[in-house]
């Protein structure tokens, strides 16, 4: 049994309220805000109490998924090394990140989000169901990797989401409005290759509190 903590990465500016009207997508150069570095480093303190040891730890190639784990090992675990795969990187929007949601989402694209739902994707860009299944294979890779130990994965919304949402069965509306916010904790569990979901969007640092 290999039990894998999937982390999403501590705020940045595009989480703002404010900002939310621009489609992020991977955006890989967006470093997390000072209000970030204040949830990785209470994130990290809640592991070192919890005495949490992980074996072994994956990262995004994404600036702010990279500085989430950096700052949340070097409090916990310092003597990890975070090795970064491109299988947990977030959904490609290609040319549209950065763009105006209300530009990019006319009637006619949500029209053809609704009937190709998973499947969806805009010229250039990739589909939920495209994210699901690299997020997924990394993870299964990791069960192999390391049967019976524990680790991290520091990754994104989508990704996270979209692989919970395949292991469950969810809806597309379900994966969409899934609740994982900044900094918090799903726990995936491998066993006998095939993927268990523990829980979906934990914040230990609200439950430390």
């Amino acid at each position: 049994m290999t039990v894998i903590k999937a982390i999403r990465h501590a705020e940045i500016p595009l989480n703002k309220e404010i900002m939310r009207r621009y489609i992020a997508g991977r955006s890989a150069s967006q470093e997390i805000t000072e209000h970030g570095r204040e949830e990785a480093e209470q994130m990290g303190s809640c592991y070192l109490s919890q005495n949490y040891k992980p074996e072994f730890a994956r990262v995004s190639p994404a600036i702010r998924a990279r500085q989430t784990g950096e700052i949340i090992l070097s409090i916990c675990a310092p003597e990890i090394e975070l090795i970064t795969t491109d299988r947990l990187h977030e959904i490609s929007l290609g040319a549209y990140e950065g763009k105006d949601r209300n530009e990019v989402y006319t009637d006619e694209v949500v029209a053809e989000i609704q009937k190709k739902l998973l499947d969806f994707k805009l010229p250039g860009t990739e589909s939920m169901r495209e994210v699901a299944e690299r997020g997924i294979e990394e993870v299964l890779k990791l069960g192999r990797l390391y049967p019976d130990q524990t680790g991290f994965i520091f990754t994104h919304y989508m990704t996270i989401s979209t692989m919970v949402g395949q292991i469950l069965g969810l809806s597309h509306s379900q994966i969409r409005n899934a609740d994982i916010g900044n900094c918090s904790e799903t726990e995936l569990v491998v066993i006998d290759g095939k993927i268990k979901v523990s829980h979906v969007g934990r914040s230990l640092i609200d439950l430390a509190a």
